[in-house]
């Protein structure tokens, strides 16, 4: 079994594989890891609602 950072959690579901495709690719040009990208859009979108919310916070 995969170990699991704290504070991490594993994510699996469907996505538009062109989208996918084209993260990949720009992670690639980054030097970065696609994850991270995915995170990033994650909070972009939890921003433009006003959701965004440090949960680690006491």
């Amino acid at each position: 079994m995969a170990r699991i950072k704290e504070g991490r959690a594993e994510l699996h579901t469907t996505v538009d594989a062109d989208l996918l495709k084209q993260i990949k690719l720009l992670a690639v040009e980054k030097d970065m890891k696609y994850g991270h990208l995915i995170e990033e859009g994650m909070k972009m979108v939890l921003e433009k609602y006003g959701k965004l919310s440090d949960l680690r916070e006491g």
